[in-house]
């Protein structure tokens, strides 16, 4: 098994970990690790849980634990800061591509996840980009953690309007509900989330192999192209789509299949597919049926339908032959960039409204939908993202004294915009000297 990219996984609390240690559990032909991981957590339990994953670092707290507290989860990362930079660091040398894993709503990833992305800036300045992954809490996590996730999806939303860095969102009401259907016809011996893990773990893992793959004639959706797409920034879709043979002909038969799968989607769905940026699409016939599913009618069909769905998308197409099945049915892999929030956040907005009082209710009336016109600079991580759980307690303040246990928020500095085509000095985090081993 051969893959296109070095991706890194950093996951941060108990859901991140999670994911990046059933990741970890991806094995080459040699028997080691495809991709470098890491989990951090305050936790010591948690991190004790975590069989599999490469690298562990507990935050040092005065807490044992968050607590669903995403400001413990965000002070404690901050009093660590050359600590998790290190880690960063040493996975970063490692990796083409950095991945961020946290589950939104409870305390360490939620309190980490956003203060993560603003370091992340730094890492364009030695070629490495970054991404991260997310969870929504289901409906019946509760108030306080889907209030939390909230919290952070209305600063994600300016970056994914910008398109600052790819956002992939995992939706676990959807996969529960998913889980719990597919468990009246089939024996699955783990529980939902454990079956969730496996299903995040492959989404970029799956193209990652896809893209090794050697084409049928022309066209080929290879790892370059896959950076291209993932770069291309805002929330990310994946999706898979089976056809029939014998439908393969009909182009509204193939649109409607796959506009289904791509709304559905893998990880999460209700996306406004004519904001894509970017696809990869993947297509595989079995090998006894090539010379026709690539027929130059059919082809046509099949990109003609790509386009209604997604008018404004530039697409990059693979076709394969799979030679482990003569089964009369076509796969097509779906990778698509660049949209929006999906309309699940909106409806967190609104359950939180029905969980509270009309005085609380009124205060979660947060600023989403936010437009970038193009031609405006795109703003950069650090002046789109703000912490709502950076708060700091000071005495004094930089201009001046401040009354005593004022809260504050904190100020970044001005941080490099990883799509800047000039790249600036290497901050002296990421400097790596010759007689420096990277673990």
């Amino acid at each position: 098994m051969s893959i296109s990219l070095k991706f890194g996984f950093i996951g941060v609390g108990l859901m991140g970990g999670r994911v990046v240690d059933t990741i970890a559990q991806l094995l080459g032909p040699d028997g080691k690790q495809l991709y470098s991981t890491l989990a951090i957590n305050i936790n010591r339990q948690d991190l004790d849980s975590l069989q599999h994953v490469g690298n562990k670092l507990q935050l040092n707290s005065p807490f044992k634990a968050a607590g669903r507290n995403p400001e413990v989860g965000y002070e404690a990362l901050s009093q660590n800061e050359d600590t998790v930079k290190k880690a960063i660091a040493d996975l970063a040398f490692q990796s083409d591509f950095l991945w961020f894993v946290a589950g939104l709503g409870g305390g360490t990833g939620t309190g980490s996840i956003l203060q993560l992305v603003q370091w992340a800036e730094d890492l364009q300045s030695i070629g490495v980009d970054f991404g991260i992954i997310v969870s929504l809490p289901r409906v019946l996590d509760g108030y306080q953690e889907n209030k939390n996730a909230l919290l952070v999806l209305e600063q994600l939303d300016r970056a994914v309007a910008s398109r600052l860095f790819p956002v992939i969102i995992v939706d676990n009401e959807l996969l529960c509900t998913r889980y719990l259907e597919k468990r009246k016809y089939e024996n699955i011996s783990v529980d939902w989330t454990q079956h969730s893990n496996a299903e995040i773990a492959g989404l970029l893992h799956q193209m990652n192999i896809i893209t090794t793959q050697v084409p049928y004639g022309h066209k080929h959706f290879d790892g370059e192209e896959f950076r291209l797409v993932l770069k291309a920034g805002g929330c990310m879709q994946f999706a898979k789509t089976m056809i029939d043979i014998k439908d393969f002909r009909d182009e509204l038969t193939i649109k409607n299949l796959l506009q289904r799968s791509i709304q559905n989607g893998t990880a999460s769905g209700g996306y406004d597919e004519e904001d894509a940026v970017m696809a990869g699409i993947s297509v595989f016939a079995p090998f006894t049926m090539a010379n026709e599913v690539y027929d130059v009618s059919n082809v046509r069909i099949l990109e003609n339908a790509v386009k209604d769905i997604c008018p404004r998308t530039e697409v990059r197409w693979g076709h394969y032959v799979d030679y482990n099945t003569s089964a009369p049915r076509v796969e097509i892999y779906s990778v698509i960039s660049g949209l929006g929030l999906p309309r699940r956040v909106l409806d967190i907005q609104e359950l939180l409204k029905g969980l509270k009082p009309k005085e609380a209710a009124r205060k979660l009336d947060l600023n989403f939908g936010v437009e970038i016109e193009e031609k405006k600079e795109k703003p950069s991580v650090t002046s789109a993202i703000v912490n709502p759980f950076a708060r700091k307690k000071v005495e004094q303040h930089r201009q001046g004294e401040q009354p005593e246990g004022k809260v504050v928020p904190l100020s970044p500095e001005p941080k490099l915009n990883w799509q800047n085509a000039q790249v600036k000095e290497i901050p002296a985090w990421l400097k790596r000297y010759p007689d420096e081993p990277v673990i």
